[in-house]
């Protein structure tokens, strides 16, 4: 443990030994602080209520850990000199020369309150965000765990500029405020959980929908969209020969290159169906769908044109290439909620839909990676060329068929 910190259990003094200024934020965090879903925004206009009610806390860090794919925690930091700054916390943080024997570390470890008079520091035995503080006026400081429901042990401190740093009262006014700062914080990221997690794996839009109470099974509208199917090539015979774990890189690779460049155009991969993708680029009400159409035929060109260079490593990393055939079309879609009564999901389905899945089947037989409708060929400005006529299961006409004209595109079809 880092020499001169203090551990020690600090409470509210039951006899009354609180100062005013606790109950009064105690109160604005039950009452106003408590509407507000954002945590920096949270932070920054407490740190208003801090400086109206006379507390003499001029400093705020916080960590709190968190459900993500991409990082593990994230931090607050609030002084009376600056707006609260929100920064996302990877894994590695907790190795970091910043984080080994830090008060964080500590108080996380321990599980207990600690309190440094910063005055006196060692440079053998003190932490650096120590000596970081004491150089910009800060007398004292105090960490706790910041306390959420279930085992989650997450941190904050508390720094003043007092000029003889915190009295017994102000200690335990600060240990006032755990209770509601813990359980506000905790109601924040639970908001942000859940809209973190719904949007990874249903999508941004139907989380969105969700989170506003479309829940009924059945729920439905028609939307205008230009629809993106694409598939593996050869995922079968893959499967058969790589290990399990050579398969799942593949599939991860292939829908990273695929999202990254859909998402990009203002898309949403709505479902991995295996090793397919069904995306959607989707207008308002009354919405024009050419921009639609630009913007998926513009996300195919960024995918393609990034597939060469991934390939390349991939080859020399001794990886199977991703090999792929796309489908594209537009037309009116039915966005809807369906299921059993205990276990729903967001779909989208319409003879759009399955004509564009077809599409992609055709690029297999005629040879190409790309294969577009008549009616998305004529929205875009890029040179195309009518591979042909087709019958479809399911569609009563033959229908034309377009392939770009394009050298990139065009290489694809022999690697």
């Amino acid at each position: 443990m880092t020499a001169n910190l203090i551990l020690q259990p600090i409470a509210p003094n039951r006899g009354g030994d609180v100062p005013s200024w606790a109950p009064f934020l105690n109160d604005w965090m039950l009452s106003e602080g408590r509407r507000i879903t954002e945590a920096t925004a949270f932070v920054n206009a407490l740190g208003v209520q801090l400086r109206l009610s006379g507390s003499p806390i001029r400093r705020i860090f916080l960590t709190v850990r968190t459900l993500n794919q991409n990082y593990a925690a994230w931090s607050i930091e609030w002084s009376e000199r600056s707006a609260a700054h929100y920064r996302a916390l990877f894994g590695t943080a907790r190795d970091t020369v910043q984080f080994t024997g830090s008060p964080a570390a500590e108080v996380r470890a321990t599980r207990q309150p600690m309190r440094r008079r910063l005055v006196d520091l060692q440079p053998r035995t003190d932490h650096r965000v120590l000596f970081e503080l004491q150089a910009l006026g800060c007398t004292d400081y105090f960490a706790a765990p910041l306390p959420f429901s279930g085992d989650t042990t997450n941190f904050i401190s508390f720094a003043t500029d007092a000029e003889d740093g915190y009295s017994p009262a102000d200690l335990a006014g600060v240990a006032a405020l755990l209770p509601a700062l813990g359980a506000v914080l905790e109601s924040i990221e639970r908001r942000h959980l859940e809209s973190t997690l719904l949007s990874t794996y249903v999508g941004a839009q139907s989380a969105r929908e969700i989170l506003a109470g479309r829940v009924r099974r059945g729920d439905a509208d028609c939307q205008l969209a230009a629809i993106w199917y694409s598939d593996l090539r050869d995922f079968t015979g893959l499967s058969e020969r790589l290990e399990r774990g050579a398969v799942v890189e593949l599939l991860n690779s292939y829908f990273e290159i695929v999202e990254s460049a859909v998402a990009a155009r203002g898309g949403e991969c709505l479902q991995f169906i295996g090793d397919a993708i069904l995306a959607v680029f989707r207008a308002p009400e009354g919405g024009d769908p050419a921009p639609l159409c630009r913007d998926a035929w513009e996300a195919a060109g960024d995918m393609i044109a990034n597939l060469p260079v991934t390939n390349t490593r991939r080859r020399r990393a001794q990886l199977p290439e991703i090999r792929l055939g796309l489908g594209l079309h537009v037309g009116r879609i039915t966005h809807c909620n369906v299921g059993s009564p205990t276990r729903l999901a967001f779909n989208v389905i319409g003879p759009p839909v399955n004509f564009t899945a077809r599409l992609q089947a055709l690029c297999k037989t005629v040879g190409v990676p790309l294969l577009m409708s008549a009616e998305f060929a004529e929205l875009i400005d890029a040179p195309t060329r009518l591979v042909g006529s087709y019958h479809f299961n399911g569609v009563p006409e033959a229908r034309a068929v377009y392939a770009p004209v394009d050298a990139n595109i065009e290489a694809l079809s022999s690697s």
